[in-house]
């Protein structure tokens, strides 16, 4: 340990990087994807209409729909209105390029955030071997880091949560006004990816209140200036809030926090409505979706930076920052009671405070439990060796990551909620059944997703079968078995599960199949 340095963080950071934009492509489309660029094409039209500026780019595209009125408009568009600016200036056209763009601007912005938090690990503890550590931990939960490549709603807001606690820390260090603007602008960054960053302003409020070696009128000079900065950057960003700032965000706030997804989960082998889901629902997924021994060490984190920060809160006041802007989303979620579904991934945002937590426990543990500390860091590394292990030998289906504790099957929990097997699976069906097919076989799901995956799949693959959405003409159906009907139709083998061909399988639980049709 006395032989790891500073900047073997940063070598392995670049390999990653490499590395990562190297597999970006082989994951598949979430079904998610397109709505959320719908969301930027409208707001997009607004701001034309607003600046009388013309965007020939996106002509045709949802020009009948009204931002104003728009239904979702409580969606923050900074991401969509990035990636559509960056079609119009390159041209891109084709379906398939406009979202593989997305998927390498996810997974750009994830890389730039594990930079910042190795910054701000190392800014810290001081220690390389514990930065490196547990930047690891943060970038090697499967689940986190298949989204890492292409989720365009909770990555991008766990990316920016990280670089807004790194911001965070620069204020508690220094408040100079640059600082101040810097982390204004963040927090209004922050708040357009998705509301809930609004937590930030108390936080950052109590961090500059409680630097007691300020005067009263320092401290008050540097809130106004940050609240001053992060209110026009939130405004700037968000086009909802241009023409009403306090009405449309007081709106959106209470939108988002009840959002109206009515569906049923599959839960424990049970469907349970979304509305009647019980708070246990969050903790089930986020202990059967994590390696056991990364739960144990956020667990022990809490409870010992809980401990410090209850013994002297102002001495461990940015540890009582994180350890609220951890807890603090889990609490309003199970006070406002909001709407959870697609397991844990609306809150993968809290994981940055986690990592950070855990962080501030390996450093009190080696001071004070060396002993304690050896064990704790080798049992760690294994479970990180384990688990990278798993990662690459489940690659690209990351994303259907299950411990032992949920003991998991088909039917008992959602598999591949958003359909992102579907490109594995036609690649599958070309490769090991089609390679000398004679013409062009044709594929059929009902699923969206399904024709993302075969939108976004190479041309050597395209070349041996297109996809239809005409049952009656096609030879093959896909399904990533997404409700508990289809499940039952496949374990009775009736209709278009009659003649199962094969499956696309994790951990032996089949999470999509391919079916001859007569």
């Amino acid at each position: 340990m006395k032989n790891i340095k500073i900047y073997h963080g940063f070598l392995l950071l670049v390999v990653y990087t490499l590395v990562g934009l190297w597999i970006t492509p082989d994951y598949g489309f979430s079904i998610d994807e397109e709505v959320q660029r719908n969301h930027g094409v409208v707001a997009m039209h607004y701001i034309s209409d607003v600046f009388k500026i013309d965007i020939p780019c996106i002509a045709g595209q949802h020009e009948q729909v009204d931002y104003r009125t728009y239904s979702q408009r409580y969606y923050g568009n900074v991401f969509q209105l990035t990636a559509i600016s960056l079609e119009c200036l390159f041209g891109i056209k084709d379906w398939g390029s406009r979202y593989l763009l997305r998927h390498y601007m996810v997974f750009l912005l994830f890389s730039a955030a594990a930079f910042m938090m190795y910054f701000l690990m190392v800014a810290i503890s001081q220690d390389a071997f514990i930065s490196i550590l547990c930047l690891l931990l943060f970038l090697t939960h499967p689940r986190i880091f298949a989204h890492s490549h292409y989720n365009p709603k909770d990555l991008v807001l766990l990316s920016v949560y990280s670089i807004s606690m790194y911001s965070l820390y620069k204020v508690f260090k220094d408040d100079q006004i640059r600082w101040l603007v810097f982390h204004g602008f963040m927090i209004g960054l922050l708040i357009n990816v998705r509301i809930v960053g609004i937590i930030l302003v108390p936080i950052t409020l109590f961090i500059l209140y409680s630097n007691l070696k300020d005067t009263l009128k320092k401290r008050s000079i540097s809130a106004l200036i940050f609240i001053l900065f992060a209110g026009l950057f939130t405004i700037a960003l968000w086009p909802l809030l241009w023409e009403n700032p306090f009405g449309n965000f007081a709106w959106a706030f209470k939108s988002m926090s009840k959002y109206p997804w009515l569906k049923d989960l599959i839960y424990w082998g049970e469907a349970v409505p979304s509305v009647d889901a019980p708070w246990t629902y969050l903790f089930s997924w986020i202990g059967i979706t994590t390696p056991f021994t990364y739960t144990g060490i956020f667990i022990a984190a809490i409870l010992l930076v809980s401990y410090l920060v209850l013994k002297n809160p102002i001495k461990n006041r940015y540890a009582l920052a994180i350890l609220g802007l951890s807890l603090g989303p889990i609490i309003a979620v199970l006070l406002l009671d909001s709407i959870l579904y697609g397991g844990w991934r609306h809150l993968y945002f809290i994981y940055p405070g986690l990592i950070l937590l855990s962080m501030f426990f390996l450093k009190k543990i080696k001071t004070d439990y060396t002993r304690i500390y050896k064990w704790v860091t080798a049992v760690l590394f294994l479970q990180i060796i384990f688990t990278l292990g798993w990662i690459g030998s489940n690659h690209p289906l990351q994303f259907n990551y299950f411990n032992t504790l949920a003991q998991n099957e088909l039917g008992k929990f959602e598999q591949d909620y958003w359909g992102l097997s579907y490109k594995k699976a036609m690649e599958m069906l070309v490769d090991e059944h089609l390679v000398d097919a004679p013409k062009k076989e044709v594929v059929f799901s009902y699923d969206y997703s399904g024709y993302g995956g075969y939108e976004l799949l190479s041309q050597a693959y395209k070349d041996k079968i297109r996809f239809s959405w005409k049952i009656e003409e096609s030879n093959y159906f896909i399904s990533h078995y997404r409700r508990l009907p289809d499940i039952a139709a496949y374990r009775k083998k009736e209709g278009l599960y009659a003649n199962l061909l094969f499956e696309v399988m994790v951990d032996g639980v089949p999470i999509c199949g391919v079916f001859k049709l007569k």
